[in-house]
């Protein structure tokens, strides 16, 4: 018998038996190492195992005695962490970088890319978000607006998951056995049965919600179900900050306002209640021990407040001067909560490994009316901040694994157009090795994947993720017609007129 049969023949009978001796004897387990695992990165919790350690040490001491060294099990790759950061724009971005007030949004920018997306139109948030994770385009992904006609002859209902025709990429990753976290992007009402988590939009539940609240009982919010009681726990706990949150972000409520700007206040709530509960989901998400592969955490605060307070922001452009009730009340707020978003992206990457793969995406940008859009003497009440006539692209940004450092000189920032919308999806399945649809309108970002990793890890394809069965196998009894929701849009101008 060769010597090295041997050895292998009698190592195995020595690791067979120490694996007979810890179930039988000892009630022992096989420790594993910490590894992605469906919706939990799962680790050894050291119960039971020092029997097995010693008796692994001493195989693997036999086996180097022998010549022989027991092979080194596969490195974890790094995970990918998506900030989806709702019309998020490079005029607001830049100058509060500059100062030093997104270091971590610099940071990123400075060991990575950083430019554009071009983006379409129309430029609904539902509508690009779906492009976003789906690299389909909106007449194949089937998401066109905010509402759908109702096949019964009432008025519009709003669109829910179900609409959509094809696959998003947390369907596509489940699929291919890559886990993933998904908090907040648009359109996600009912959840997915994801390979991970899943929380929906908390602003498109159903009837009778609040602004920015979970649903009690209702079912389709929450992926896994079990989830749901400590996430409406976590709800509640934002809820019961709110106040703080508010008067640390943006500082006292000025006195003296009129009901139609404190209700713009009050609107800043609502948009700060919904981001920090999917903050405070993820951060206990990941206390828990319930790592994903792939993680994406929505902001929408950022186009919300740039929707109502962009005058106040840009006031020369609108002929406003610095102590116009306007500037005074409202001049910090834009700023303020882009600068709350840094430091949300910042404590959450403090909790994820260094070698993170990081993309910061938008749908769009931001820019605001013209002066006489807005009546005359000007109503400043109405929505300022515009994305619908001039088409404004959203920031991105990317630093981590996988991608590319930008080099001196290089363009970066505004105007630095890196690809498209339809782009982002294909892009983020090469970060993680799965194969891209035939049918995807995208394709990885060339200008932002590093050479190197695309040699080492060439983009796979196949024919197509569409599948009849899996469309007709998604609820289609879901009814998301709330009037607190439909109360939301027409404020941001999405819907009817907001001259109430």
């Amino acid at each position: 018998m060769k010597p090295g049969f041997s050895a292998v023949r009698s190592s195995s009978a020595i690791l067979v038996a120490a694996r007979g001796f810890g179930g039988l004897s000892l009630g022992l387990r096989t420790p594993r190492a910490p590894r992605y695992h469906g919706r939990v990165r799962e680790a050894d919790t050291g119960e039971g195992c020092e029997g097995w350690r010693a008796l692994r040490l001493l195989a693997c001491a036999w086996l180097t005695s022998v010549g022989c060294t027991p092979a080194a099990s596969a490195p974890e790759p790094p995970p990918v962490l998506v900030f989806a950061v709702d019309g998020f724009d490079w005029e607001v971005i830049e100058p509060l970088m500059a100062a030093g007030r997104m270091p971590t949004l610099e940071r990123l920018a400075a060991r990575g890319v950083s430019g554009e997306l071009k983006t379409m139109r129309p430029s609904s948030s539902p509508r690009l978000w779906t492009t976003l994770a789906t690299g389909r385009l909106p007449e194949e992904h089937g998401i066109l607006d905010f509402t759908k006609d109702d096949p019964a002859g009432g008025k519009e209902l709003f669109v829910v998951s179900s609409d959509r025709k094809v696959k998003a990429y947390w369907d596509i990753l489940s699929e291919r056995g890559v886990s993933s976290t998904t908090l907040g992007w648009w359109v996600t009402y009912p959840v997915d049965p994801v390979d991970g988590v899943m929380i929906a939009q908390t602003n498109t539940l159903g009837a009778g919600m609040q602004k920015g609240s979970l649903v009690a009982g209702r079912t389709g919010q929450v992926w896994p179900p079990d989830d749901e009681e400590w996430v409406l726990a976590t709800l509640e706990r934002q809820d019961a900050a709110l106040e703080g949150l508010m008067l640390e972000l943006m500082g006292e409520r000025r006195e003296g306002l009129t009901p139609k700007q404190t209700r713009r206040w009050k609107q800043c709530g609502w948009a700060l209640r919904a981001d920090s509960t999917y903050v405070a989901v993820l951060q206990e998400l990941l206390a828990r021990g319930r790592r994903t592969r792939v993680t994406a955490l929505y902001f929408g605060g950022t186009d919300v407040i740039g929707h109502r307070f962009w005058a106040a922001h840009d006031p020369a452009a609108f002929g406003l001067d610095e102590a116009s009730p306007e500037v005074s009340a409202f001049g910090h707020v834009l700023s303020a909560y882009y600068e709350y978003v840094d430091r949300a992206m910042g404590e959450v990457l403090a909790l994820f490994p260094a070698e993170t793969s990081v993309l910061v995406v938008s749908d769009h940008g931001m820019t605001g009316l013209e002066l006489e859009q807005l009546g005359d003497p000007p109503d400043f009440d109405k929505h300022t901040g515009n994305h619908h006539g001039k088409l404004v692209h959203g920031a991105f940004i990317a630093a981590g694994h996988g991608i590319r450092r930008a080099q001196a000189g290089e363009p970066r920032g505004p105007g630095n157009y890196l690809g498209h919308i339809t782009d982002f999806c294909p892009t983020l399945l090469a970060l993680v090795d799965v194969p891209l649809g035939g049918r995807m309108a995208g394709k990885p970002l060339e200008t932002v994947l590093d050479a190197a990793f695309l040699a080492a890890h060439p983009v796979g394809r196949v024919e197509t993720y569409d599948d009849p069965a899996w469309v007709a196998a998604r609820r289609s009894d879901v009814v998301d017609q709330s009037e607190e929701r439909r109360e939301q849009l027409e404020n941001l101008g999405y819907l009817g007129d907001d001259e109430d």
